[in-house]
């Protein structure tokens, strides 16, 4: 279960990278070990760079019949701490939509600057034989409470958000 995890988390780096190296940006993945960034994107004619870290499920999106579709993934208790957020730093939350097929052939990547992620995280309580708390990235179609501040378009395959930090 463990491998199926990190191969989850590898392929969605390398499509963040893929995405961004296809538009002309140097890209590096981080050694394993590193801590909070996964990914570093720098403009050679600039000189201007970014971090970046991922996020992947194998299927991010939820139907619920109250709230419609939404994303969700799972996020550390450091990043849900305001303090840690940086102009520079970025999350690509990546849905791999089940991964490679014919109906959905490419993943969803919801690309978020750090200090939007306050407006996106929620948190869930479990019963007192699980952990206290999670902390969730969620992100909807459809109307709800800050929804201006959750809705999908201002973060679906947003790749201009990253274009504009490095230029």
């Amino acid at each position: 279960m463990a491998a199926d995890k990190a191969l989850v988390g590898n392929a969605g780096e390398h499509y963040v990278a893929f995405q961004l190296s296809g538009r002309g940006y140097a890209v590096g993945l981080t050694a394993q070990s590193t801590e909070g960034i996964d990914l570093l994107a720098a403009n050679n004619k600039t000189h201007k760079a970014v971090t970046i870290q991922v996020k992947t499920m194998k299927t991010a999106e939820v139907t619920n019949r109250k709230w419609g579709v939404y994303w969700k993934w799972r996020i550390g208790r450091h990043l849900a701490d305001p303090a840690a957020h940086s102009e520079n730093l970025f999350l690509a939350f990546v849905d791999l939509r089940g991964g490679p097929s014919q109906t959905s052939p490419h993943p969803d990547v919801f690309v978020v600057p750090s200090d939007h992620l306050g407006n996106l995280v929620e948190v869930e309580q479990y019963p007192t034989s699980g952990p206290p708390r999670d902390f969730w990235c969620n992100i909807y179609e459809k109307k709800r409470p800050n929804y201006k501040y959750k809705k999908a378009s201002n973060y679906k395959n947003r790749w201009d958000l990253i274009e504009a930090a490095l230029a």
